[in-house]
């Protein structure tokens, strides 16, 4: 069974062009709260719930490389898609009436809310 994947070659520079950075003041405190954990124990609830820990891991993690999105079979047939999303930004893919799969960026910002039927 194949597997596809979110692309990060070509689009590479979109996807960084939309990631926020982070300045070296939030650097510092992520590196300071990292600096803070102890071990034997849990980390502590910011790493939970900070936005700027949730930017970091949106920005380190998830935007960095491929991500898995789903199997073939689960577009079996022309029309058929799903949708993927990472933070704020929205995926479709789609298998199109030549039998191949497309991933797209959903950058339209009227229908990015709004749910494919």
């Amino acid at each position: 069974m194949k597997a596809f994947r979110r692309f990060a070659g070509s689009r590479r520079g979109r996807w960084q062009r939309v990631m926020m950075s982070l300045t070296a003041d939030e650097k510092q405190r992520i590196a300071n709260l990292v600096a803070s954990r102890q071990e034997g124990f849990s980390l502590p609830g910011d790493f939970y719930s900070d936005q700027l820990v949730y930017r970091a891991e949106l920005e380190r993690i998830w935007r960095s490389g491929w991500l898995f999105v789903g199997h073939t079979c689960e577009v079996p047939y022309p029309g058929d898609y799903i949708t993927f999303s990472v933070g704020d930004d929205s995926l479709i893919v789609i298998r199109d009436e030549n039998g191949e799969i497309n991933a797209l960026w959903n950058v339209c910002r009227a229908s990015r809310d709004a749910n494919l039927r």
